[in-house]
């Protein structure tokens, strides 16, 4: 039984996540569009702040649920960020042909 439960909180987490970043995604994207590595910084605090609260994180599970979906939500996001860049690098450049300068004269 404890094993499904496990299994009840990890998909949770996993929707709870999800909609999370997809609800947040607009304003995450336009805030850590110049600042990636501001987001990869906050990532990796996100990360390993257990070991700098290890009593707060043992005692509570809400702390350790909070913080696994902190991380998933900054790591979606920084992806999501690698994803677009790598987009617009992609995209092709369309330049306008020069106009002619004695097209105009020869037509009237």
């Amino acid at each position: 039984m404890a094993i499904l439960y496990q299994i009840f909180i990890i998909i949770v987490l996993t929707f709870v996540s999800l909609g999370i970043f997809n609800l947040s995604k607009p304003y995450l994207i336009n805030f850590f569009k110049k600042r990636k590595w501001l987001l990869f910084i906050v990532m990796f605090l996100v990360l390993f702040i257990p070991i700098f609260f290890k009593t707060y994180y043992v005692k509570s599970l809400a702390f350790q649920y909070l913080q696994t979906t902190l991380f998933v939500v900054t790591f979606l996001t920084y992806f999501e960020l690698l994803r677009l860049a790598k987009i617009e690098k992609q995209k092709p450049i369309v330049g306008r042909p020069k106009p002619k300068p004695n097209r105009i004269k020869k037509g009237q």
